[in-house]
């Protein structure tokens, strides 16, 4: 059996480590949730509709009856994300009265569908707690182009 020189066997396992397969799987599962989705949101009474988007440097968006909203999401494991975003709060005469913090945890459980769930805790405009209900989102790829702000 012929032996390699210590530098030679180096080199080849340098290069074994450095294959862009493996890099591009990793970055493939950090890159999952970006894009645009079409979400159903369900909590205690109400379901709502609504858009989403998530970009390569973090930012979370959600465009909903509402209003646009922004936060941030990050990923927490393979296919796996969490994503945090304030909603604002209106009556219905279009008059802010507070804010929901979403908090959401998600699973992709294919490149075009992702499940989560989560708290939103509901805030008074002076910031006092209201209180907090749990939430679910079932969501699928979209084809919307996200308007400017949601896509930084």
């Amino acid at each position: 059996m012929r032996k390699l020189p210590i530098a030679a066997t180096t080199a080849a396992m340098t290069a074994l480590l450095a294959l862009p397969a493996s890099a591009q799987g990793a970055e493939d599962r950090v890159n999952a949730p970006v894009g645009s989705w079409e979400a159903t949101v369900t909590r205690p009474g109400a379901t709502d509709y609504v858009q989403m988007f998530f970009t390569r440097s973090g930012r979370a968006c959600l465009i909903s009856d509402g209003g646009t909203s922004l936060g941030s999401w990050v990923p927490t494991g393979p296919n796996a994300f969490n994503y945090r975003i304030k909603e604002a709060l209106s009556d219905g005469h279009g008059t802010q009265t507070g804010w929901v913090y979403i908090n959401q945890y998600a699973a992709q459980t294919s490149s075009n569908q992702f499940d989560s769930s989560g708290i939103s805790t509901i805030y008074d405009l002076s910031g006092n707690k209201q209180g907090a209900v749990t939430a679910k989102v079932v969501a699928t790829r979209g084809t919307a182009t996200p308007p400017a702000y949601c896509s930084r």
